[in-house]
């Protein structure tokens, strides 16, 4: 299966519900690219939407989570709502995190580097923007594919 048809499969679903903690601000990008794809998107970079939308998503719905670390605590939670819910779960996180385990699918994105600085710097965040925009370029092949 090309990487082409394996994010067609992902990614076929009726609704695609985008979440991330500190990566939230690429998920409302990710929904607004979506959108303009013709996919139906939402985005919710805030963890209690995130965990109030998640019970009623179902087997036909797709969890796209963006998580840098793979390490955010309520992002997992929230995930664990969705799988019980029976959404499929993609995720753009570090491999072998508990965001990738619990994932259907994991586009592994290993940039993570623990800080010990109370300073944040975004820049760490450019790997995670380049990957996610090459899955878009992947998804939009798809759907060009399709039609």
């Amino acid at each position: 299966m090309s990487e082409i048809d394996h994010l067609g499969w992902a990614f076929q679903s009726s609704a695609v519900t985008l979440i991330g903690g500190g990566s939230g601000f690429l998920a409302a990008e990710a929904q607004h690219r979506m959108a303009g794809l013709g996919m139906a998107s939402v985005a919710y970079a805030d963890p209690m939407l995130q965990m109030v939308s998640a019970p009623h998503l179902t087997s036909h719905d797709v969890v796209f989570a963006l998580s840098y670390s793979g390490l955010t605590s309520y992002l997992v939670s929230n995930i664990e709502i969705a799988l019980k819910a029976g959404a499929r779960i993609v995720s753009l996180s570090p491999a072998g995190v508990l965001v990738a385990e619990l994932s259907d699918v994991n586009i592994a994105l290993n940039a993570y580097r623990k800080s010990k600085s109370d300073i944040f710097i975004p820049t760490g965040r450019v790997a995670m923007y380049v990957l996610l925009d090459a899955v878009l370029v992947l998804l939009t092949a798809r759907v060009q594919q399709g039609s």
